[in-house]
């Protein structure tokens, strides 16, 4: 016979094993969702790539639908991008705050 405590212990593990299979499930369909439009739009923009010139240089049309590809395949990580810029922005914010304050 199993105890109250038993059963409550094995529910938490259920909802933490349940909860982290989750997150896999969602992380897989976000890398296979950037795998598809931005390995699309590289596809496009070296197949399309004019012989001897550099690769964003003298674009085509199915050039910059690659470039529009690859911005869309990478947005869920625009997050990212944004935190590490306001983050820093604020870094330099509460340096020179303190530096004005310590010279008074």
């Amino acid at each position: 016979m199993v105890s109250r405590n038993g059963d409550r212990l094995e529910e938490y593990f259920v909802a933490a094993f349940g909860s982290m299979a989750g997150i896999i499930v969602f992380m897989t369909i976000i890398a296979i969702y950037t795998l598809v439009w931005a390995g699309s739009g590289i596809m496009l923009l070296y197949k399309y790539n004019k012989k001897d010139t550099p690769l964003l240089k003298e674009m085509n049309y199915q050039q910059i639908i690659g470039v529009v590809l690859i911005v869309i395949g990478i947005l869920p990580f625009l997050q990212y991008l944004i935190q590490s810029i306001l983050f820093r922005v604020g870094w330099e914010l509460g340096g020179n705050l303190m530096n004005d304050l310590m010279d008074n």
